[in-house]
């Protein structure tokens, strides 16, 4: 997950050395963390939608038997490992739900 404190230090440190250039470039910075802090809420809300819903899973297959639940396992922390190595990124967290909810339809077809 992101380290919000330490991206807040980088942004101080940043300001301190912005300051004595002038207010203009005061204000270019401050729209830059403004953008910044915009695509971390962004962020932020897909991984909410993406918990809400694997609840939602939770509460649909929980009746799996113990092999399906394992598989179910299986791929909740292949998707973890994967959010995790694309946790910087501006990678589409939809798409990869979208084809993790296919993976989910199929395997309870079986």
């Amino acid at each position: 997950m992101i380290n919000l404190s330490l991206q807040l230090n980088e942004w101080q440190s940043k300001f301190k050395k912005v300051v004595g250039k002038g207010g203009a470039c005061i204000l270019e910075e401050l729209e830059g963390y403004k953008r910044e802090i915009f695509c971390l809420k962004e962020q932020l809300d897909a991984k909410s939608t993406y918990i809400q819903s694997m609840q939602i899973y939770h509460e649909k297959y929980k009746n799996w038997s113990e092999e399906k639940l394992r598989e179910f396992e299986r791929n909740l922390s292949y998707m973890s490992s994967y959010i995790r190595k694309y946790n910087q990124t501006d990678f589409s967290l939809k798409t990869e739900i979208d084809n993790y909810r296919f993976c989910l339809e199929e395997a309870e077809k079986r």
